[in-house]
Parts: C-alpha cells; sequence; structure tokens
C-alpha cells in the first residue's frame, strides 16, 4: 500500500529505540540526525534519483517525528555531474564536527544510503572504508548512536565492529546507560535487492522494520515491542521476504550489532506510523479497500517542514453506506498534534458552493429569479451594468474582473501603520466604501454575457444582494440562517470573533512559501467585503454532511436546492460547465462529476461528487500555493475513490485477473519474473479509462500493457532475462526490444537471451 514511505519509518523505529524512558537516570540531550546519499556518476538515472528520494524521504520523516531535530543532510543532486558534494572527505568532515559539537546527553541518529563493498562504502569511485567508518562512528560521544547502513555488502562492516580492534570500544555501553546499534539488510557476501511486496518493489529488510514498527513484532502480545523481539522479527521477516520462488534457500541475511538494553520498549502499539493516516468512523470493507488508496495520495502532499508539500492534511469520504476522515502529518509546524475530521481550515473558494447554494435555495423557494436583475436587489451605492443578472454573477459571466481595480488601495484599519492589502491577502478589510468607488466608475461599464470570466467580486456581489434583499447583517449570518442550521453545521462560518466562540478551538496554522523559499505561518483569510467569495472556515465533519447532501446519500431540508445548485448554466470550456458556482465535468466512469478547488495564502480545499455512484470527497490543507501538486492528485484519488465504489469498476478488475490467468497459464507461474504480475495489475488500474471493460481490442492493449511493464523492471536475473524473452515470443509473437534495458544500465552477454546486472543502490 506504501511505497517510499516505508523506508522512512526506519529512522522512526530506530530513533524510538534509543530516546530515553522516563526511568533513565540522564536527562535526555539534543536530538540529531546525520543522513548522507550518493551513488555513482555511471548509475541509471532512474537508480540515482530513487537513491535520493529515500534519503529525502528519510529526513522528512525525522522532521515529522520530533520539531527540536537538528537536521544534516548531505545529497548532490541527479544526475550526478560535475563537483561532488558528498565525498568521502566531506561526510568524514561532517563526523569530526560532530565528535567535537556532541554532549554526552546527546542522540544521534545517521542514515546513509549508497552502493557498498566488502571492504567499505562505494561514494561514487571512492572507497570509504569500513575501518575509517568505525573510527568516525565510535568517536562520537553521545549517549545514543545509532546507524541504519542500507548497502551492498553492509554486513562486513558489522563484522569490523565485532573485531579485536573495535569490539572493547562499544560493547559495554549498555552498562553505562548508554545505547549503540548498528544494522544492516544483508551480510558482507550478499547485495541488497528490491522485491515485490504489496505490488511494490520495496526492500525486504525495510519493509520488514515498517510492519515491526506496527506493533507486528510484539511477539508476547504485551502491547510492547522490546529490542529482542524487534530484531529476531526483522531477521525473520527479512530472510522470508528476500527469498525467490525457484530459490528457497536464497535470502537476506540481516546483521546487527550493539549493546542497548534488550528487554526495553521502544515501539508502543499506540503510536501508528507517521505516514499513515488516522481514520474515524468506518470500518466497513468500502473503507478498508479505500485506505490504501487515501495513504497512497497522503504520501505525494505530505511534507512536514512544508516546503515541498503540506505538513497536515485531513481526507473524508462518504458513501452509501459507510463514512471515513483520514488525518495525515499535524496542524502546524510547532506541533505534533493530528488533524482530524474537526480540525479547522479555511476552505477559500469553496466558500463560493456555500454562496451557490444560497442563491439556489432562494430560487426553489421562489423569492428571487435567476434572471432578476442584481440592481435590483442591491444596495444604491452597490450598482453594476443594468443588464447584469444573478445568473450571471454566480456563474462568472458577469464582466466583472477576478478583484476590484483598487484592491490594494492604502488602507489601515488595524492601525499597524502597514497597508492591510497583501500579495498574500488582497482583500484583507476591504472595505464598502473602496468598493462603491470602484464600482461608481467602472460597475456600469462592464458588459456581462460575453465570455467565461473568473471573478471572485461576482460571486462577492450575489452574496452581497443576498444579504441586501433577506436584510442580514453579514455574509456569516447568511450562511448560518440559509445552511448551517437547517441542516447541522456547527464549524462553518467566517473569519470573525462570533465563529470562533462557537466552533471551537481545534485549528490548522497555515503556512506558504516566501520567495527565497522559507515557509512563514499564514492566518485565516480575510475576505473583507467580498467575504462570500472565500473566507468561510470548516473542518471535515461539516462538510461531509454538505457531500451527503449534494451527492444523495441523505436527503436534508436543503435537498431541492442541491439539485438546483447543481444545474449546469453556462460553459467554460469545451469540457467544463458551471452551475451554481459549482464546476461540472464529466467523470472516468462516464458520470458528471461536480466540485471546487478553494485556496487561500496558507490552506487548500478541494470537494468532489457524483451521484452515481453517490459518493462526496473533502480534501484539507494546511498549505497554500502549492496548486500544481495538491490539484491533480485530489482529482486522481476522487477518481479511483469512485473506480474502487463502482460496478465498473468491479467489471474492470474482474477482466484484468481473467487476463493475468490466462497469461500465467500460457507462460506459467514459475517463469514469470519477480514483481511482474503484481506491477502489470497496478497499472492496468491505472490506465483507465484506456483499459475499456468493453473495449474489443482489451486483450491487445492489455499485452501492450504487459510489454511496458516489463520494460520498468529494472532488476533482472540472467535466468529471469530468457524468461522475458520466451513471454514476448509467447504472448507478444515478437522479440523483446532489450535496448530498453541497457539503458537502464544493463549489459547483454555474447550467450543469446542472457542479461547481467548489479545490485541496486
Amino acid at each position: 500500500m506504501r511505497t517510499c514511505t516505508q523506508y522512512v519509518l526506519i529512522a522512526i523505529i530506530l530513533l524510538l529505540a534509543i530516546i530515553p524512558s522516563s526511568s533513565d537516570a540522564a536527562a535526555p540531550g539534543k536530538l540529531h540526525y546525520f543522513s548522507f546519499c550518493r551513488g555513482k556518476n555511471t548509475d541509471p538515472v532512474s537508480q540515482q534519483q530513487r537513491g535520493n528520494d529515500l534519503a529525502e524521504m528519510v529526513k522528512n520523516s525525522v522532521e515529522q517525528l520530533a520539531d527540536s531535530f537538528q537536521i544534516n543532510f548531505l545529497s548532490d543532486k541527479t544526475p550526478y555531474s560535475g563537483m561532488a558534494t558528498v565525498s568521502v572527505k566531506t561526510i568524514r568532515d561532517e563526523f569530526a564536527r560532530y565528535r567535537d559539537s556532541l554532549t554526552p546527553d546527546d542522540t544521534i541518529l545517521i542514515y546513509s544510503h549508497s552502493h557498498g563493498l566488502a571492504r567499505g562504502l562505494l561514494i561514487d569511485k571512492e572507497v570509504y572504508s569500513y575501518q575509517d567508518l568505525a573510527n568516525d562512528l565510535l568517536s562520537l560521544p553521545a549517549r545514543n548512536v545509532i546507524y541504519l547502513v542500507m548497502a551492498c555488502h553492509s554486513g562486513a562492516f558489522t563484522d569490523t565492529l565485532k573485531s579485536s580492534n573495535f569490539k572493547s570500544l562499544w560493547e559495554n555501553r549498555q552498562k553505562e546507560s548508554r545505547n549503540f546499534l548498528v544494522m544492516t539488510p544483508v551480510d558482507a557476501t550478499q547485495i541488497s535487492y528490491p522485491t515485490s511486496i504489496d505490488g511494490k518493489m520495496l526492500n525486504p529488510f525495510t519493509y520488514a522494520i515498517t510492519q515491526a514498527f506496527k506493533g507486528k513484532a510484539d511477539a508476547s502480545g504485551d502491547q510492547k515491542t522490546t529490542f529482542t523481539e524487534f530484531v529476531a522479527y526483522v531477521i525473520k521477516e527479512s530472510a522470508e521476504l528476500s527469498k525467490k520462488p525457484n530459490d528457497p534457500s536464497a535470502g537476506f541475511k540481516p546483521q546487527f550489532t550493539g549493546s542497548y538494553k534488550e528487554d526495553a520498549s521502544f515501539i508502543p502499539l499506540g503510536n501508528a506510523s507517521a505516514e499513515k493516516g488516522s481514520s474515524e468512523k468506518g470500518d466497513s470493507d468500502a473503507t478498508s479497500a479505500l485506505s490504501s488508496i487515501i495513504d497512497e495520495a497522503a504520501e505525494k502532499l505530505i511534507d512536514p517542514s512544508g516546503k515541498n508539500g503540506t505538513p497536515g492534511l485531513v481526507v473524508g469520504i462518504a458513501g452509501k453506506d459507510f463514512e471515513a476522515v483520514h488525518g495525515f502529518g499535524k496542524i502546524s509546524l510547532k506541533s505534533k498534534q493530528k488533524p482530524d475530521k474537526n480540525t479547522l481550515f479555511a476552505i477559500g473558494s469553496v466558500s463560493k458552493v456555500f454562496t451557490g447554494i444560497c442563491l439556489s435555495k432562494t430560487v426553489c423557494d421562489k423569492t428571487v429569479r435567476l434572471t432578476d436583475q442584481a440592481n435590483r436587489l442591491l444596495d444604491s451605492d452597490l450598482k453594476l451594468h443594468p443588464l447584469v443578472t444573478l445568473k450571471h454573477l454566480i456563474s462568472h459571466y458577469s464582466g466583472l474582473p477576478n478583484f476590484p481595480e483598487n484592491i490594494s488601495a492604502f488602507r489601515d484599519l488595524d492601525g499597524d501603520g502597514k497597508n492591510d492589502s497583501t500579495q498574500t491577502e488582497p482583500a484583507r478589510n476591504y472595505t464598502r466604501r473602496l468598493l462603491a468607488r470602484y464600482l461608481n466608475i467602472k460597475g456600469r461599464t462592464l458588459i456581462p454575457g460575453k465570455e467565461y470570466k473568473y471573478s471572485n467580486l461576482g460571486v462577492a456581489m450575489a452574496a452581497l444582494a443576498l444579504q441586501k434583499k433577506f436584510k442580514f447583517p453579514d455574509y456569516d449570518a447568511m450562511i448560518q440562517g440559509l445552511i448551517a442550521r437547517p441542516v447541522g453545521l456547527k464549524s462553518t462560518g467566517t473569519n470573525c470573533r462570533a465563529f470562533f466562540n462557537r466552533a471551537g478551538k481545534t485549528q490548522a496554522t497555515g503556512f506558504c512559501s516566501s520567495p527565497g523559499g522559507s515557509i512563514r505561518e499564514m492566518k485565516f483569510s480575510d475576505m473583507g467585503i467580498l467575504e462570500g467569495a472565500g473566507e468561510l472556515i470548516s473542518n471535515a465533519s461539516d462538510l461531509l454532511i454538505l457531500l451527503k447532501g449534494l451527492s444523495g446519500i441523505k436527503a436534508d431540508r436543503l435537498s431541492n436546492a442541491y439539485r438546483e445548485a447543481m444545474q449546469p448554466l453556462a460553459t467554460q470550456n469545451q469540457t467544463m460547465r458551471t452551475g451554481y458556482a459549482i464546476d461540472i465535468w464529466p467523470g472516468n466512469n462516464g458520470k458528471l462529476t461536480y466540485g471546487k478547488f478553494g485556496a487561500t495564502a496558507g490552506f487548500s480545499a478541494m470537494l468532489f461528487w457524483q451521484n452515481e455512484p453517490p459518493v462526496g470527497m473533502v480534501i484539507l490543507a494546511n498549505r497554500g500555493n502549492f496548486d500544481q501538486k495538491f490539484i491533480p492528485t485530489a482529482k486522481t484519488l476522487f477518481e479511483d475513490v469512485v473506480n474502487e465504489l463502482s460496478d465498473q469498476g468491479s467489471i474492470l478488475k474482474a477482466r484484468i485477473e481473467n487476463e493475468i490467468r490466462r497469461i500465467t497459464e500460457e507462460v506459467g507461474s514459475q517463469a514469470m519474473p519477480e514483481g511482474f504480475i503484481d506491477r502489470l495489475r497496478k497499472k492496468a488500474l491505472q490506465t483507465k479509462p484506456a483499459l475499456n471493460e468493453s473495449d474489443p481490442d482489451f486483450k491487445n492493449k492489455f499485452e501492450a500493457l504487459g510489454f511496458k511493464v516489463l520494460e520498468e523492471i529494472h532488476f533482472l536475473s540472467p535466468r529471469q532475462a530468457r524468461i522475458v524473452q520466451r513471454w514476448f515470443r509467447l504472448t507478444l509473437h515478437r522479440e523483446p526490444d532489450l535496448s530498453g534495458f541497457i539503458r537502464r544500465g544493463y549489459a547483454v552477454s555474447k550467450r543469446p537471451g542472457s542479461l547481467s546486472s548489479s545490485g541496486g543502490m
């Protein structure tokens, strides 16, 4: 279910092993994390990138584990070229710096990712001998020293540490209330390679540690995992998972050495893995099936530092017979608290969905009409072109700009001597007087109905028209009166004191990136008089109530208004239409999908729903300005959710399994390259709707997909290469193009059908 993130949990497990318990006499010191990653310049770029990505993920996980970690991460950009910043010299210089700066109470966690030889780590073309590495490691004065070595032949390092030259330097540390542990995936003679686990290419050693962290190493069932249980479990599982079907005797032989308190508890079962989301309300089969899909999407969005993703994330899904909320990450950079269904987020332009429903309700009540001229409803100082209707305003055909041109006019309502309008909050404290001044000059000159032009101002004017018509003092009062109270939303409102008094105090802190790349905190958005376009704050609990009504899962007092709000009013482009400020487009299952994206400087939000099947999803993040990652990941997640729940998805899965059985029968299950079937199954499910179950050319497309999957397999033995050729001849009736494997760093031997390869980094 999880890919690279499983590697990052290695560091968490081992770190928890050495964080002092309350029974330790010595007070804990500072936490240090040191990581270095370097392959060879001649490695395939994909292999270089994989190593760097894994090291980066470990670093991010450590940052999420404790804010107090002092991070030191050495890694070269890929593809490797030019002057290397990671070399034996730079690594040893860092060890020397730690030797001089660490205190006897400190903890240092070290992770390295590189090639390995029997005599040392291979840093590009240099050898960092195990003797030098042992000297550097054992010179560190910290109370807790733990080193995780991800490299081929790395067991030779534990052999070095056990030798008479070094053993006396660490064997009595446990008696001195110090802890020392080194673990490697293989012994001195073996290479470390990935294999297929749960459909992913993972390292068995890493996967075993991940499972131990989840509590599977708790052999005694006493709700705690000791050092002894942990080491025993990892050794056993690594060996089992790395066995090959045709050679059961082969497999990893993980190595470890150290001095530590064996019965110390270091993996409390109550602490789930850092990358897996907590789930609330929902243990049904549907919820279980969706968990892995949600976790995989969250991996792409979460970044504990906030630099390349969001610190926190909440995903809520509601279907006909289930509801579930998954929380990931943390509510702020200064807190470890995980967001949940009650955590408040700014929802930006998702507010427009609420404004649209307010309008659709009044249309259904026949108190207003879509064709009503806006000027008849607005105050005399807020006038538009006489042809502008409510329909124009709510469908972005009003002719109005996104924001008024005087949005950045100087104002200092908070008295701090600075302009309230900023680049991140342009509408902050934007007043009615400024809006009236702009409309007096430009309002009557902007002709509606010509083209689709997204307009925050237009939707805000629709909200102001309704507020005036129904005598609501402000936007918050209108939302409470027309939507929140009728359907039971308790935590949705505008950025005002009254809202926070009734909604509670569990709030996420927003973040955005600065021009220099740094991350800064952002408050909830202030839209001034334009609040109807994007100032609402809400949580997953409230938004799921709304989504259940919109999708038809559960009828409520606004069901007629929901149906009206989803009526297409105008066209955006060839595929997108607009309802009452709601985006409408055809989903991959052929059914209409409804949704809305919202963003402020520090937050991002998305709503999706369909009526066939009835399903709704909300995604909330406390990070702004990362639309390019957030939007496509969120859309793909919703498509995967719909596919999982739909009958069409079940039919497609059955067809895929039939094709897999056919191929297996033709070639033989024992002849399949390792991981091929799992990769093919996943790739087929990801190619929808290209692989349509009713497509008469399904078989040919599926076989072509198998060809691509075979090209993607990065670790082939000579025997597997011959199997590849056999499979192509039997199934595709042609010879495989082995040049693809050569480009990935494999050499074709003189004997036909044979490939040779070196171990993966």
